[in-house]
C-alpha cells in the first residue's frame, strides 16, 4: 500500500494536539496524513478520502469536540469498517455509543513526552497494527500523522494501547524494563488464534430473527473487546481454534439463548449455556451470553500460556467449567472448581496454570495451597499468573506492613506481567496509599486485559473517581453494570456513584436493584443509603441529622462498611463523626491491613490537614510505607504542602 501509515482524524478545536500527535507519530517512524498537509488548490475531500483509504491505521482523537464531529464520525465509522481503526482519548468524554466497547488508549494526560509509559504502549500497539517494527528509521515529516488512538477494533483489540508502567519507585525501575519488554507482545499473543463466530439459528419470528442478529453482532463486539479476533464461520481459517454457534429463540414474550464454543480440531463442544429474559431485554441476554464466552475462552487462554503445553479437548472444557466455578465466589462453586483443578493436576501434573487455580481454591487448606502455588510457579513462572495472586492473598492476610505486601506484587508482575489481577492488585494498594495517578495506570492496564472482568471493572470505576475523573468513573462502571447487571459489587458502585455525584437523585433508582440483587444487604443498610441520599436531595439540615444516625447505626450493626459511611458523614456536615468512625476501626482492626482508598478522594479532602487524620494514617501502616518508600499521597505538594504532611506525620508518630 502507497498511503500513509497513519490517518489522523480530529476537531479542528483540538489541532494544537493533533499536531503533538502527528510530531510525535512522525518521530517514531510513521508517515502520518492529517489535513494540515493539504497543499494549495488541492480538494479537500478527495485528498482526505483517498488518505484515509490508503492509510493502514487510523487514529482517531476523541474529545468533547470531536465526539461532536460529523467528519470526525464519519472518518471513524469508515475505519471500524475497514478493520484500521485505533482511537485515543485526549480529553474525558463520552464516546458515541457505536465505539464504546471499541478498546482506546487513555491519553488524556499526555504532554507529548514520548518516554512516558503509556505512550510508548499505544505506539508498540500501532506497530503491531499496521506490521511495522520499531527499527524503522526515523523519516522527515513529510506529511504530518493521523492517530486514532491505540487498540485496534472491534475484530482486533490492542491490549499494549492500555499498557501502563508498573510502578515509579525507585525500587521498582529495575521491574519496569522486564515488565515492559514481556507485556509488550501481548496483544500479538491473544490473537493468534482466530475464533469463528456463527449466525445464529433463528426459532420464533421476527424477534428470534433480530436475536439471532444481535447475538452475533454483540458477540464480535465483546469478543473483539477482550482481544480476540472474530471471523464469520463462512469464511474459514485452519488457525481458528473455536467457534461460537447456537440458536435464538423467540416465544410467549421471552427469548432465549443457547450457545455453545466447539473446539474445532477436535469437533467438540466444550461449553455450552443457555440465557433468557423478557423480550424487550434481548439486547441484554445477547451481551450476557457473550460476557460468559468470552470469560470462557479466557480460561482458556490463561491455561495455554505455557510454553509447550498443548490441552485436550477434555482439558480445555474442564479448565473453563473450572474457571467459571472460581469466579462465581460461592462455598459449593468453589468445591466444585477444586474438585476439577484436582482432577486436572493428576492429568496434567505439568500445567502450572492447573495447580494455580487449585492453589485458588483452596482458601480453607494453606499448607496445600502453599504447595500448589510453588509447583506452579517452579513450573513456569511466566504462566502462573494466578499462583503468584493466589501467594499475595494469602500473604497480605497476615502482614499489614504495605511495602512488603507492594514487593510480593513486583515480584509477580515482573514473573508474569501478563496475568491481569496482579496488575489490579497493584492499582489497589497504590490506591490504598493515595498514589492515585500510578494506580489509574495499572487499573488501566488490568482493564486492557480483561475487559469483562467485573472485580477489575469496579476497582478501575472506584479509582477513577477518587482521583476526580468522575466521568470515566461512570463510563466503566456502566460498562460493568451492562456485562454482568446483578452483580451487587456492579449496582454498589454505580449507588456510590450517584450518591456522592452531582445528581444523587438517580441513586434512588438503584436501590431497588440492589435490594433484589444483593441478598445479604439488610433493611436497616437499605434505609441508611435511601436517608442519605434524600438528604443530599433536600440539603436539611434535620434530614441530615437523622441520616448520619442511621449511617452510624448501620456501622455499629455491622451493616456498612466504614469506606462508605466516613465519607458519607463528611458529605453531611459531620466530620467529628466520620473521625469517630475512623478511630474505632482503627482500633477493632490493629493495623490489619485495611481498606484505605477512601481516605484520598475528593470528598475527604476537608479532613486531610486534621492530626487525626494523620493518626490514623499511621495507625493503618500508612504513614510508615511513605517513609520507607519515600513517596508521598498525590495531595501532598497539591491541596497540602510536602513539608507540612511530613510535619502531621511526624506529630503522630512521636
Amino acid at each position: 500500500m502507497s498511503g500513509p501509515d497513519i490517518f489522523l482524524s480530529y476537531n479542528r478545536a483540538d489541532a494544537a494536539r493533533a499536531k503533538q500527535f502527528a510530531d510525535a507519530l512522525a518521530a517514531e517512524g510513521f508517515s502520518v496524513w492529517w489535513d494540515a498537509t493539504l497543499r494549495s488548490g488541492e480538494t479537500y475531500d478527495t485528498v482526505t478520502e483517498r488518505a484515509l483509504e490508503e492509510s493502514r491505521a487510523v487514529v482517531v482523537l476523541w474529545s468533547p469536540n470531536s465526539i461532536n464531529s460529523r467528519w470526525v464520525r464519519a472518518e471513524a465509522t469508515e475505519a471500524d469498517r475497514a478493520h484500521k481503526l485505533v482511537p485515543a482519548m485526549i480529553a474525558p468524554c463520552k464516546r458515541p455509543i457505536m465505539f464504546e466497547l471499541t478498546q482506546t488508549a487513555e491519553l488524556s494526560h499526555w504532554n507529548g513526552d514520548r518516554s512516558d509509559a503509556v505512550w510508548q504502549a499505544f505506539v508498540s500497539d500501532l506497530r503491531r497494527h499496521i506490521g511495522k517494527s520499531g527499527d524503522t528509521p526515523i523519516p522527515a515529516p513529510t506529511s504530518p500523522t493521523s492517530d486514532n488512538g491505540g487498540g485496534g477494533t472491534r475484530h482486533r483489540t490492542g491490549r499494549g494501547a492500555m499498557a501502563i508502567a508498573a510502578v515509579s519507585l525507585a525500587l521498582a525501575l529495575l521491574v519496569a524494563g522486564v515488565y515492559f519488554l514481556r507485556s509488550s507482545g501481548a496483544s500479538a499473543k491473544l490473537t493468534e488464534q482466530p475464533v469463528q463466530v456463527a449466525t445464529f439459528a433463528a426459532e420464533g419470528g421476527p424477534a428470534a430473527a433480530l436475536l439471532a442478529t444481535t447475538m452475533k453482532n454483540t458477540a464480535q463486539e465483546i469478543l473483539g473487546d477482550a482481544g480476540y479476533r472474530t471471523l464469520p464461520v463462512e469464511q474459514p481459517d485452519g488457525d481458528a481454534g473455536f467457534a461460537l454457534k447456537g440458536t435464538a429463540v423467540a416465544t410467549g414474550g421471552r427469548v432465549r439463548v443457547f450457545a455453545q464454543i466447539e473446539h474445532l480440531p477436535s469437533g467438540e463442544t466444550v461449553w455450552s449455556g443457555q440465557f433468557e429474559d423478557a423480550e424487550a431485554n434481548a439486547d441484554l441476554v445477547a451481551v450476557a451470553a457473550s460476557v460468559v464466552v468470552a470469560e470462557s475462552l479466557n480460561a482458556v487462554r490463561d491455561a495455554e500460556k505455557q510454553d509447550g503445553l498443548k490441552l485436550a479437548s477434555k482439558d480445555i472444557a474442564a479448565f473453563i467449567e473450572g474457571g467459571n466455578a472460581t469466579a462465581m465466589f460461592s462455598s459449593e462453586k468453589e468445591g466444585r472448581a477444586r474438585r476439577i483443578f484436582e482432577e486436572l493436576v493428576r492429568r496434567l501434573p505439568g500445567s502450572a496454570h492447573a495447580h494455580a487455580m487449585l492453589a485458588l481454591s483452596l482458601n480453607d487448606e494453606p499448607a496445600r495451597r502453599t504447595e500448589e502455588i510453588e509447583k506452579a510457579i517452579a513450573l513456569d513462572p511466566a504462566a502462573a499468573g494466578a499462583a503468584f495472586d493466589a501467594r499475595y492473598i494469602m500473604e497480605r492476610g497476615n502482614n499489614a506492613d504495605l511495602a512488603k505486601q507492594e514487593d510480593l506484587l513486583l515480584d509477580a508482575l515482573r514473573q508474569a506481567p501478563e496475568f491481569p489481577f496482579l496488575s489490579m492488585r497493584e492499582c489497589n494498594l497504590l490506591g490504598a496509599v493515595g498514589r492515585l495517578e500510578e494506580a489509574r495506570e495499572h487499573c488501566v492496564r488490568a482493564m486492557a486485559m480483561r475487559p469483562t472482568a467485573s472485580p477489575i471493572g469496579w476497582r478501575k470505576s472506584l479509582t477513577e473517581d477518587l482521583s476526580g475523573n468522575p466521568g470515566l468513573a461512570r463510563e466503566t462502571i456502566d460498562r460493568m453494570v451492562r456485562y454482568h447487571p446483578d452483580l451487587p459489587s456492579t449496582q454498589s458502585e454505580l449507588f456510590r456513584l450517584y450518591a456522592f455525584g452531582d445528581d444523587p437523585a438517580k441513586a434512588l433508582d438503584v436501590l431497588p436493584v440492589i435490594a433484589r440483587v444483593a441478598p445479604d444487604a439488610t433493611p436497616g443498610e437499605l434505609s441508611a443509603l435511601e436517608q442519605f441520599v434524600r438528604a443530599r436531595i433536600s440539603g436539611s439540615a434535620a434530614d441530615k441529622s437523622r441520616a448520619a444516625s442511621a449511617i452510624a447505626e448501620a456501622v455499629r450493626l455491622g451493616q456498612m462498611q466504614v469506606e462508605f459511611a466516613a465519607p458519607a458523614l463528611v458529605l453531611l456536615g459531620q466530620p467529628d463523626a466520620a473521625f469517630g468512625l475512623l478511630d474505632a476501626r482503627a482500633a477493632k482492626q490493629a493495623r490489619s491491613a485495611p481498606i484505605t482508598a477512601f481516605l484520598f478522594g475528593p470528598t475527604m479532602a476537608p479532613l486531610r490537614q486534621d492530626p487525626r487524620f494523620w493518626r490514623f494514617a499511621t495507625q493503618a501502616g500508612l504513614v510508615d510505607y511513605w517513609n520507607t518508600r519515600g513517596v508521598w499521597p498525590d495531595f501532598c505538594g497539591t491541596e497540602v504542602p510536602l513539608a507540612r504532611c511530613k510535619a502531621l506525620a511526624a506529630v503522630t508518630q512521636a
